[in-house]
């Protein structure tokens, strides 16, 4: 596979968006932020990861407690 394209990127957020800020909402206070930084990350990985749900959950899951630990 290759990068991922804006409108994986785009199912992505409309599909989980809501979810992964609910989830990063319990380790800091911009969960926005977060998610928004792990699409980043996910749009300039070399190649889409086998299960890009699941690598978005982690990247936002440790985002956020970095966050919350800066804050």
């Amino acid at each position: 596979m290759s990068r991922a394209g804006p409108e994986l990127l785009g199912r992505l957020l409309d599909r989980y968006g809501s979810a992964l800020e609910l989830y990063a909402r319990g380790w800091c206070d911009c969960p926005e932020d977060v998610v928004q930084e792990a699409l980043v990350k996910l749009a300039v990985q070399p190649t889409v990861p086998d299960n890009p749900v699941a690598w978005l959950y982690r990247v936002v899951r440790n985002g956020a407690i970095s966050s919350g630990r800066s804050s």
